[in-house]
């Protein structure tokens, strides 16, 4: 699995870092700080979850999903929004937007991040057309 991840703050990655190596022993993880930066790699590279924080410099985690909709270079991506923020109305912002799911930072632990990538690959593959062979 290949996991973006979006944040400004080192902190905040390293500990998402630290719960996604104790759940994927073999994920692959790239970083970013900007928005910018993501929507490079993003149309690069392809990633199987983006993790991606709502505040960020110049532009937010919402302008990102809203610059991707749409696009072909995300369509195997589930989108994961996090925030220090633990609002009812932001995780409906986040979700309305495009995000597969919206966490906590302070509510993040392996478990609780396994679990949020189980169901927002489930969700986005729910969505798929089946090909019939």
């Amino acid at each position: 699995m290949k996991v973006l991840i979006v944040d400004d703050d080192f902190v905040d990655r390293e500990s998402i870092k630290r719960s996604l190596k104790k759940e994927y022993r073999t994920c692959e993880v790239v970083e970013v700080e900007t928005v910018d930066e993501s929507l490079k790699l993003i149309k690069q590279d392809s990633f199987d979850i983006v993790l991606v924080d709502y505040n960020l410099p110049q532009r937010s985690g919402i302008e990102l999903l809203l610059e991707l909709k749409g696009d072909d270079a995300i369509k195997n991506t589930a989108f994961i929004m996090i925030s220090t923020d633990e609002e009812e109305r932001l995780s409906r912002e986040c979700k309305q937007a495009g995000a597969h799911d919206y966490l906590a930072k302070t509510e993040i632990t392996s478990q609780i991040l396994k679990q949020a990538i189980t169901q927002a690959r489930a969700s986005f593959l729910i969505k798929q057309p089946i090909k019939a062979e």
